[in-house]
């Protein structure tokens, strides 16, 4: 409801942009410095125009993508807040621990 509400409102705006826009405005309106999203499959970690903190987790399922060489096909990824700050992490199967994800820009 939330995409269509968005892309009805601004559709001249990317559905990724659109998002930004309203974790944006959840943070303004809920005064709070981080909105955690998992609607898109990648993850991703970008500074708020009002100065907050937007965290997409990603998903926990294989999703092609043709992009996608330099990792995992699964990444269990989550949102992992600290004192020292949030951070997105997956979990290693491995490792047998989590580790910081790398994330690659757009």
């Amino acid at each position: 409801a939330v995409f269509g509400w968005l892309r009805s409102v601004q559709p001249d705006t990317s559905l990724r942009e659109g998002v930004l826009r309203y974790a944006d405005q959840v943070a303004e309106l809920a005064r709070v410095p981080v909105v955690i999203m998992g609607h898109f499959h990648s993850e991703d970690r970008r500074a708020l125009p009002g100065g907050g903190l937007y965290l997409n987790t990603g998903t926990w399922i294989p999703v092609w993508d043709p992009g996608d060489s330099l990792r995992e096909r699964v990444q269990f990824t989550f949102a992992d807040m600290k004192r020292s700050g949030v951070y997105l992490r997956f979990w290693d199967p491995r490792a047998g621990h989590p580790r910081r994800c790398i994330l690659l820009e757009d």
